[in-house]
């Protein structure tokens, strides 16, 4: 099999976090094509109202527009509280590029239909909101042998490796 050169290390865009910002200082991008339904709003404040901040928002601290976390900011502004915000560095083509690219690839992930199972079993559902948007999540796949969704082994018929930078060393997936 042949060794792929190792990518150049990925360049580290964050700049830092503040954990709580005023949302009102925050500006929409006025490119965010996604919009937000109330079934997920509801959802949403129900996370929240539960466990808190697990994620940030995302903003660029060239422009002071938001990246990521659009509806949190905006649940925010209505709830009267600060958000917690990471701070990235991307010039104006880069900032599209994330706005237009971050959620959709997110959105490519299947789900594995006995770990769901596994997940939400005895799992605290009393919220309406939530349930609604347990049922209408995309439906679990069961991947079987294809564990990492390419054909199981990288969709290449043989274990995919990887080579560290550091060192050189050669990871390899086996099963």
């Amino acid at each position: 099999m042949a060794t792929q050169e190792p990518p150049a290390a990925w360049e580290d865009r964050i700049l830092g976090y503040e954990p709580d910002v005023d949302p009102t200082q925050l500006l929409a991008h006025e490119l965010n094509a996604r919009r937000h339904p109330g079934a997920q709003r509801d959802a949403l404040r129900e996370s929240l109202g539960r466990v808190g901040w697990v994620d940030v928002v995302k903003v660029n601290q060239r422009t002071g527009k938001v990246v990521d976390g659009h509806a949190r900011v905006e649940e925010a502004i209505t709830a009267g509280v600060s958000v917690p915000v990471l701070y990235v560095d991307l010039d104006e083509e880069e900032e599209r590029f994330v706005l237009a690219t971050l959620d959709p690839i997110s959105a490519l992930a299947t789900y594995d239909a006995d770990v769901v199972a596994d997940l939400t079993d005895g799992l605290n559902l009393e919220s309406e909101a939530v349930k609604d948007l347990l049922a209408s999540a995309p439906p679990a796949v069961d991947l079987g042998d294809d564990w990492d969704g390419l054909g199981g082994l990288g969709g290449l018929g043989e274990p995919a490796t990887h080579v560290c930078s550091e060192c050189g060393h050669t990871f390899g997936c086996d099963r």
